[in-house]
């Protein structure tokens, strides 16, 4: 069955759109070449089907911006088209645009329910019919923006989780290095104020002098060993900070063992305890 056209002048058209990829479902061959003629026109690029499979198959194959959209297929019910394009991806918009013959208020409410978004009416105005497709795109741009929008937010949310959840693990080890930093701190500094008031108070103890000297040897070498922490704090931060590349090389166990142990010489030769590695 023929459509009658009310069919504009394009002796002055109107200027081309930025374009656009519209899908036109009609079993009437002759008036989906004059829409697809006019959308060309208009600088779309139309997408012709005759029947629902069609329109279906070329939803997957072409991905359109907006479909026009016949109610009366030959294969199924235009509604059911609709309801299916959009159910394909319901994450995107897709403007739907009803051709039908059917204007009843009901037709359009049930129309609506399955996901249609505008109706025009046969015989419908070629000029109203243009004008509805800018309209349903512009709105199909904003939606994309928006939607686009969001992603962005919620990726830009989820790197600040991440973000916060690091700092926190951060935080976290750095108050467990400043406990650990602390602990061993005190240890030496402790056995540096013991052997100091020792050595203040060698009138009292009768010390002699290669006692002075083994006590001041363990300040001496508890003062190395200070040094040492606060050499590896400082290496520390500049590998948390990146500015230093780890090399592995080979450790001699031996000597680290003998230099701990010789924190603890006067205290166990106190308590008959021998110490041997």
């Amino acid at each position: 069955m023929y459509t009658t056209l009310t069919m504009i002048s394009y002796s002055e058209p109107h200027a081309p759109s930025s374009g656009g990829r519209i899908l036109v479902v009609d079993d009437n061959e002759d008036l989906v070449e004059i829409l697809s003629a006019v959308l060309s026109l208009e600088g779309y690029e139309p997408i012709p089907a005759y029947d629902g499979a069609e329109a279906l198959a070329c939803m997957q194959a072409r991905r359109p911006d907006l479909v026009l959209l016949d109610r009366a297929l030959p294969d199924s019910d235009g509604l059911d088209i609709c309801e299916r394009m959009k159910a394909g991806d319901p994450l995107h918009f897709l403007p739907v645009i009803m051709v039908t013959a059917k204007a009843h208020r009901d037709d359009k409410l049930a129309g609506l329910a399955k996901g249609v978004d505008d109706y025009i009416t046969k015989p419908f105005d070629m000029e109203e019919l243009v004008a509805k497709v800018r309209v349903m795109l512009r709105i199909k741009a904003t939606e994309d923006k928006l939607r686009q929008r969001t992603e962005e937010l919620a990726r830009l949310h989820e790197a600040e989780q991440a973000m916060v959840k690091r700092l926190t693990e951060l935080d976290s080890l750095k108050s467990q290095f400043i406990a650990t930093a602390s602990h061993e701190l005190r240890t030496p500094l402790s056995i540096i104020k013991g052997f100091n008031n020792l050595l203040l108070r060698r009138d009292d103890f009768g010390f002699d002098r290669p006692t002075e000297v083994q006590y001041l040897n363990l300040i001496d070498s508890q003062v190395n060993a200070l040094t040492s922490l606060i050499d590896d704090m400082l290496s520390a931060s500049r590998i948390e900070s990146g500015r230093v590349r780890l090399q592995r090389e080979r450790v001699e166990m031996v000597p680290m063992v003998r230099r701990v142990l010789g924190n603890f010489v006067v205290v166990a030769e106190e308590r008959k305890i021998s110490m041997a590695v």
